[in-house]
């Protein structure tokens, strides 16, 4: 293996002494024979040498030991599934670039030792992390770079410690275990070691919005935490751009998602040690009645047995991390996401806004609000969030709270005119059971609440899951607007 080997994501295990050494008892075993037949004779005449043949063997299982531990250490951490049991055989997804900006994906069909894997039995189809380490060149062509793929080891193989093998599995982009499928569907048995080249730069198997993918970066980040609160308490402006999307006559927005936290009951937990507690997916189609949110599940769960990818799902705004829309370009919202994106390198920010196919501007600047929302001086600020390293919102926050969406002043008037020939509009309720001020208060549109109330609605109408336009408007955090109501007569 060559010094010069590169992962932008390393395994960083450190293997369990004994673990390896019971798993290369048939290497040490080879050594103690061959150090019989080389020194045993020598010994019978000079003594000394007996001893360094008895030092042969634990000199080779540091080797070993030492070997293993660099791999593990160095390696590129990738996903991989069993492909075979008879014989054992793993595909292994690989894309290491060589340090340079082209993408070379591959699959990898490896030959491994399936009694040496730790926890519970293994069986066709389980996902596993590898360690893989190969010697870098400068060939042009992938053919040539990934015969040099010399190592592919499984993380159970060297140690049994469930918090190693968690974080290793939660470190892989759930894009790559996509492609890894993708490419598994070109192999057929019988399963010999090769290679199966995927088309360079290709998303294989993708699916529009992949970065959750299951991408649990913030396994170690004390800052993403506080990260997902800020994408929590800001959902209201994803709202507020849904819900006037929804009167646009031509569609806006490119892309609308929002990404939530998913666990298992009780009864359908997992116990595989690889198994994750909670996984964090993103969800289209989004709606929301004032107490539950529903959609459409993007992603495939990694450990997650409830849901499957394209799954109605059910979920309390509680279990929001995060949300993000794109309209004319730019996006919105991506809390998480720019947590992600200001650790990354160059090469890592290109790959990872190219799998999106968006852009997401500076890496740790959250815009709330389309720049042209924005008064032209207030466009050109950042406004640093406090407890949080790093990420800042784009522009200047108390000017977005304060304004208004352009669509809430500019259909003000005709929407005068349309409940003056319509005042039966006030009461009807929408599919979800929600009139028009709830609908223009989860819009955030204090005009449109206005307009309302000065039609004489009820301030405390109630929706049909019970919701009033005020308790609405307070836990979504629409200052204005809830004044406007309390002015009203309406009871938070």
């Amino acid at each position: 293996m060559a010094d010069q080997a590169f992962a932008t994501n390393p395994a960083s295990v450190k293997p369990e002494f004994f673990i390896v050494l019971r798993h290369e008892l048939t290497t040490l075993i080879v050594i103690a024979i061959m150090g019989s037949i080389i020194f045993l004779p020598l010994g019978w005449f000079v003594w000394k040498w007996l001893w360094l043949g008895l030092l042969l063997i634990p000199m080779g299982y540091w080797a070993v030991f030492y070997g293993t531990s660099r791999v593990m250490r160095l390696g590129a951490c990738c996903p991989a599934k069993v492909l075979s049991l008879d014989p054992p055989r793993l595909a292994v997804f690989t894309d290491l670039t060589m340090r340079d900006d082209a993408s070379h994906p591959a699959v990898v069909i490896k030959e491994f030792s399936a009694k040496n894997i730790t926890g519970a039995r293994l069986k066709v189809g389980d996902k596993l992390a590898v360690a893989t380490f190969y010697e870098p060149g400068d060939d042009e062509f992938p053919e040539e770079r990934w015969k040099r793929l010399s190592v592919a080891q499984p993380v159970r193989s060297v140690t049994s410690n469930a918090d190693d093998i968690r974080r290793t599995l939660q470190s892989i982009d759930q894009e790559e275990w996509e492609q890894l499928d993708a490419g598994m569907k070109q192999l057929s048995p019988p399963y010999e070691e090769s290679i199966v080249y995927l088309e360079a730069g290709r998303k294989v198997g993708g699916q529009g919005v992949t970065e959750g993918r299951v991408k649990l970066m913030d396994a170690n980040d004390p800052n993403m935490e506080k990260v997902k609160v800020y994408g929590r308490k800001t959902f209201r402006f994803f709202l507020r751009e849904l819900s006037w999307e929804r009167r646009r006559i031509v569609p806006g927005l490119e892309m609308a998602a929002v990404k939530i936290a998913f666990s298992d009951p009780p009864q359908q937990k997992g116990n595989h040690p690889s198994d994750l507690d909670v996984e964090y997916m993103w969800v289209s189609d989004v709606e929301f009645d004032g107490k539950k949110i529903t959609g459409v599940l993007l992603n495939e769960p990694d450990s997650i047995k409830s849901v499957k990818q394209g799954d109605k799902i059910t979920a309390s705004p509680s279990q929001i991390v995060d949300w993000a829309y794109s309209i004319m370009g730019e996006v919105c919202g991506g809390f998480t996401i720019q947590e992600m994106r200001r650790n990354m390198s160059k090469k890592e920010l290109k790959q990872h806004d190219a799998a999106w196919g968006l852009e997401f501007g500076t890496p740790g600047v959250v815009r709330l609000v389309p720049d042209d929302h924005l008064p032209d001086n207030a466009q050109d600020v950042t406004t640093p969030i406090p407890d949080l390293v790093g990420i800042s919102i784009q522009g200047d926050y108390k000017v977005i709270e304060s304004l208004e969406h352009p669509m809430s002043v500019n259909m003000r008037s005709s929407m005068e005119e349309m409940l003056a020939k319509n005042p039966e509009h006030l009461e009807s309720a929408d599919d979800m059971g929600l009139t028009l001020l709830h609908q223009m208060t989860i819009a955030g549109s204090l005009d449109g609440v206005d307009v309302c109330l000065k039609r004489g609605v009820n301030p405390n109408q109630t929706a049909k899951n019970g919701m009033t336009a005020a308790k609405l408007a307070k836990g979504l955090g629409w200052k204005k607007v809830l004044s406007r109501l309390q002015a009203a007569g309406a009871e938070a």
